[in-house]
């Protein structure tokens, strides 16, 4: 059921509302990994497999996307976990929450990862376990998986707490100037000693927690203030600048790697990630806010997406190197295969209730109770 617009969604009660536009928000987020990671082929920055052609311009897709993407999957992530905490005894809350997402990691890393592995070592001579990389060359792009887990496992630890506190409406310009001051603090606590926040290289990335656990605080705070949800979800044009002007600065300034200039990159980069969560949760709210059967398949394809699409991304840089193809089509069309695949996958899996189970951490009653509408959609 819609809110209805003569009502602030912050103030109904839960039963009253499905959240479409956190749905959409998710998926959109979750998806939007398939042009980040496609884009990082095509550029000089880091990643596990680089195309023969590289292109400045789209070295700006996943410098963009990075300020907003896994921050604002975290933040939705935060608000439901605090919405079915509300209905449910936290151990059996965290019960689920190992299903749907322990299931997933674990299925990925012992078919999707070590099949990536074995497409790398073909197409570049190079294994990530090769050279002891373990984070990468175990988890690779499901490493938020365990990071969700840690976040879940504490709140569910903190709830009683939680609860029962008052959560305070804070202006986004003072979380800006917090999470700015928070950055910088986690920047210099890794750099100062790696090896107590990435263990275990880096399987355990308590650094990951802490960067992304003021989102994740974010949503559990808006779920439990309605003026503070009002506020996350009322456009900003203020905030649009800020963001904007950061991630420009960003992306502008020349940096020679001095203490002043890293230090400045991540401060930018707080302020933009703040700022741009505010402004595409906004966005969501006022344009997604409505029941789609197809954006209803997305979300339910999107995890399966996520975790297919890296190994296929790969698979297909790997195919396209020689053919001398301009970058930016080149990269459009993998992304745009990338999606039909992935997509196809996650049809195939619905047919076998216990490959979605293994990939989704779907059982087969849980899928009829959200086809009936039964249960807020669980956070992937």
């Amino acid at each position: 059921m819609t809110t209805p617009s003569s009502q602030p969604a912050a103030s109904l009660p839960t039963q009253a509302m499905r959240f479409h536009f956190m749905d959409a928000a998710r998926a959109m987020f979750m998806m939007f990994g398939i042009p980040f990671h496609a884009a990082l082929a095509f550029t000089a920055l880091p990643w596990v497999i680089h195309a023969d052609r590289h292109s400045d311009a789209l070295k700006v897709v996943p410098l963009t996307l990075s300020e907003f993407r896994l921050p604002g999957f975290f933040l939705i992530a935060g608000f439901f976990a605090a919405l079915l905490l509300e209905r449910r005894a936290p151990r059996e809350w965290m019960a689920n929450r190992v299903q749907r997402l322990g299931l997933p990691l674990i299925a990925g890393m012992v078919t999707i990862v070590p099949l990536q592995n074995m497409v790398l070592n073909h197409a570049t001579g190079s294994n990530p376990l090769d050279h002891g990389d373990w984070s990468q060359g175990l988890l690779s792009h499901l490493w938020f998986l365990p990071v969700l887990l840690y976040m879940c496992a504490l709140l569910a630890v903190c709830w009683p707490i939680v609860r029962r506190a008052k959560v305070p409406d804070v202006a986004v310009g003072w979380l800006i100037l917090g999470y700015t001051a928070w950055t910088l603090g986690i920047i210099y606590a890794v750099n100062h000693d790696h090896g107590v926040l990435r263990p275990f290289g880096g399987l355990i990335d308590l650094a990951a927690v802490l960067m992304y656990g003021p989102f994740f605080a974010w949503g559990v705070a808006v779920r439990r203030n309605p003026q503070a949800f009002a506020r996350l979800l009322r456009p900003s044009l203020a905030m649009a600048i800020i963001g904007l002007l950061a991630l420009s600065l960003n992306l502008g300034l020349p940096n020679d790697g001095s203490h002043f200039d890293v230090a400045r990159g991540y401060a930018l980069d707080a302020i933009s990630s703040v700022a741009l969560v505010q402004v595409a949760m906004a966005a969501a709210a006022r344009f997604l806010d409505r029941e789609s059967a197809t954006v209803r398949k997305l979300v339910d394809a999107s995890l399966t997406i996520y975790l297919v699409h890296h190994p296929i991304i790969i698979a297909l840089v790997a195919l396209t190197a020689g053919m001398a193809l301009p970058p930016i089509p080149a990269w459009a069309a993998i992304c745009m295969i990338t999606l039909v695949l992935s997509y196809g996958i996650h049809a195939l899996l619905r047919h076998s209730p216990l490959l979605l189970y293994l990939f989704n951490g779907v059982k087969p009653k849980d899928r009829r109770a959200r086809a009936e509408g039964v249960v807020a959609p669980a956070q992937s």
